[in-house]
């Protein structure tokens, strides 16, 4: 498990930038921001297995609620599994601040402060302001999640197992 420690602790310091979904698989990108260069991508971390973000003592939202409608949501032909007009999407524009069509973009920083996993693969990311991202990999036979790095690198929670791509030469 320390190989997927020390890739996880390279998201500390890092930013959350923005999210997107694609047909129920939640993807968070994190690098750097600032006002004269713009917005970095150095990961991407798409996640397939039960997540959550926890705020307190509270879920803010999680995977399931990609299912639910969004309180806001007035659209009579909405259906399940449709890609706008959910909960989950909802809640993360509420947290991190705004949306486009195809993102939920962080208009605040929201600053990686630590990052800790478990045994099975499971993963919990600390944000500076308390906030925690958690996914729970329950699956012998599937990929779990993904956390890639622009450099190249790769690391799948897949079958159970870790799978490691090491940076580009």
């Amino acid at each position: 498990m320390n190989e997927v420690r020390e890739i996880f602790s390279r998201l500390v310091d890092l930013q959350l930038l923005r999210s997107r979904n694609f047909c129920g698989t939640r993807d968070f990108y994190f690098g750097h921001a600032d006002s004269k260069t713009g917005r970095k991508e150095v990961f991407s971390l798409l996640i397939e297995s039960e997540w959550r973000i926890e705020v307190g003592e509270q879920i803010l939202t999680g995977s399931s609620d990609y299912l639910a409608k969004a309180d806001n949501n007035a659209d009579p032909a909405w259906e399940e599994g449709m890609p706008w007009g959910h909960l989950q999407g909802q809640k993360l524009r509420e947290f991190m601040g705004a949306a486009t069509e195809t993102d939920i973009i962080a208009r605040r920083q929201i600053l990686v402060a630590s990052s800790d996993v478990d045994a099975v693969g499971g993963f919990q990311i600390r944000f500076s302001e308390g906030a925690i991202l958690a996914a729970f990999p329950a699956s012998c036979r599937e990929m779990e999640w993904m956390l890639k790095g622009t450099d190249g690198s790769c690391a799948m929670w897949i079958n159970g197992v870790l799978n490691y791509h090491g940076p580009r030469a």
